[in-house]
């Protein structure tokens, strides 16, 4: 083999494991009651199906922006997510449980359906605030429970509750790849201002 052709090696992100077998595994969801936030995504990726734990991706800002909201007092990592809910009162779930290289994967049964479980979910655990950590996850919640297709819907909190529960909904910004600094900055401003902001909101109606 020349330098003309060189072979392009084949980068094993997963140390050997297959995608078809990563696409058989679920992520635990992270749930207790008496929370204060409960962050729910789309679906499990190939990623945290590997890891076996919540926003493991080496580009994911999640825990970087935990921890420069002041949410948490330490940097964390995905390790970390299972003492989330006795450190923080936060916990994790997905809308939809079946692993996919993409959520565009998934159809519109799968959301429909996770939603109903989601729904039961919250009604379980009855945490102060679900956040929908997503661009588009609120809109296909509310549209696959509530049969509602929200227009020019605004981030933050939202005007409705989790059926036949306290629980409030917020939907959270999530920022495409751009420049890393600045979609962290970002990203920490968001998270710190709303959910600070909604925890106080949700302590003044309910105190």
């Amino acid at each position: 083999i020349t330098d003309t052709f060189k072979v392009k090696r084949k980068v094993d992100r997963f140390n050997g494991v297959s995608e078809a077998e990563l696409l058989t595994k679920t992520l635990p969801d992270i749930l207790t009651f008496n929370l204060d936030i409960v962050i729910i995504g789309i679906n499990p990726g190939l990623m945290a199906a590997y890891k076996g734990h919540h926003y493991p991706g080496p580009g994911n800002h999640f825990w970087k922006c935990l921890f420069m909201s002041g949410l948490s007092e330490v940097q964390l990592n995905h390790m970390d997510d299972h003492t989330l809910p006795g450190k923080y009162g936060i916990g994790f779930t997905n809308m939809v449980e079946r692993t996919t290289p993409g959520s565009k994967d998934l159809s519109s049964k799968e959301f429909r359906e996770g939603g109903r479980i989601l729904v039961q979910k919250l009604q379980k655990y009855q945490p102060r605030i679900a956040v929908f950590n997503g661009k588009c996850i609120y809109e296909i919640f509310s549209k696959e429970v509530f049969g509602v297709k929200v227009k020019n819907l605004e981030f933050g909190l939202q005007p409705h509750k989790i059926p036949d529960t306290e629980t409030r909904m917020q939907r959270r910004w999530l920022l495409r790849k751009r420049s890393t600094i600045r979609a962290m900055k970002q990203r920490t401003a968001v998270l710190m201002v709303k959910t600070h902001a909604v925890l106080s909101l949700v302590a003044s109606q309910t105190g």
